[in-house]
């Protein structure tokens, strides 16, 4: 029987929790890899690839291969979901990825004010994440499934014991479009690591940014830390304010780009997505962009 939209959104939320809780990480070397080809014939590979199983990357196919077979659940995932999962899969170059210009730039020292801590979290060769929201479709909803060929670290913010937000592969593909959107005079609501502000104002579309973050502990940490990694660091300015509170002081002619990211998920953000978007119409001058909307507006459908 193949899967409901329903079941896959559950079985899509429970791989999810898997990869939260657990961290799961597949060890293997280079024998292990070999022994395991030398298992299939070319035949067997070939029907592999017909079935979206395998794509150019054996690697690729093991790791996913062996998580997938150690979820407590597997045998309640049909061919067809699973052939979806295995599609959209990706092995990351971890070298790429530590060549992204904001790792390479924003270096420092574990830093901490009060319970905010901003320090390194890492991946290990094989650890098992989601590299980017989950594809949506009218029938399903599929996770995606990532690791990387090589250990790597990258900046992250943690609020006591827990992670709250990092500069790892699923921030960076979210918002990848609506980074290349921005335009003119930005307003950012939400400000996380920076990661946003960076790579926009990198470009040359971008006269200025105005970054709007509630919490002054991790906006302190961004002006005497993060920020003075930045190339246009002058281009960028920091308010400690509710983004939703700051909305209603906005005019029509302040800015020409406004990118929303101030919750977590699509359950959090629906009525903070909602706030927001009541300013459209009002700036209409203005254009709009928010972190995970698909996402959210697929919730809001769900109600």
């Amino acid at each position: 029987m193949l899967e409901s939209k329903e079941i896959s959104m559950k079985h899509s939320a429970l791989i999810g929790r898997v990869i939260a809780e657990c961290a799961p990480h597949i060890k293997y070397t280079d024998k292990d890899l070999r022994e395991a080809e030398n298992e299939f014939t070319k035949s067997d590979i070939e029907e592999m690839k017909s079935l979206g199983l395998m794509k150019d990357s054996f690697e690729e196919f093991y790791v996913i291969r062996e998580f997938i077979s150690r979820l407590p659940f597997s045998d309640e995932l049909d061919g067809e979901y699973i052939s979806d999962i295995f599609f959209n899969a990706k092995m990351l170059d971890g070298d790429e990825f530590m060549s992204d210009p904001y790792i390479k730039n924003v270096n420092f020292k574990d830093t901490k004010k009060g319970d905010i801590l901003l320090t390194y979290a890492s991946y290990m060769k094989g650890e098992i994440f989601q590299y980017d929201m989950p594809v949506i479709t009218k029938d399903k909803v599929i996770p995606r499934l990532g690791f990387f060929n090589k250990a790597v670290r990258f900046p992250a913010l943690y609020e006591g014991v827990v992670p709250w937000v990092s500069v790892c592969p699923s921030e960076i593909n979210s918002m990848k479009n609506d980074i290349e959107a921005a335009h003119g005079r930005v307003l950012v609501l939400g400000l996380g690591l920076g990661y946003y502000p960076f790579i926009a104002s990198a470009s040359e579309k971008v006269e200025r940014i105005t970054i709007v973050e509630i919490n002054k502990k991790t906006a302190d940490i961004f002006e005497e830390t993060i920020l003075p990694c930045f190339p246009e660091k002058e281009k960028i300015k920091v308010i400690v304010a509710d983004a939703v509170e700051y909305m209603k002081t906005v005019s029509e002619d302040d800015f020409d780009f406004c990118f929303a990211d101030i919750w977590e998920g699509a359950v959090d953000g629906a009525p903070l997505y909602l706030k927001i978007k009541a300013h459209e119409k009002r700036l209409s001058k203005t254009e709009f962009t928010y972190w995970i909307k698909n996402e959210i507006e697929e919730y809001l459908s769900e109600k």
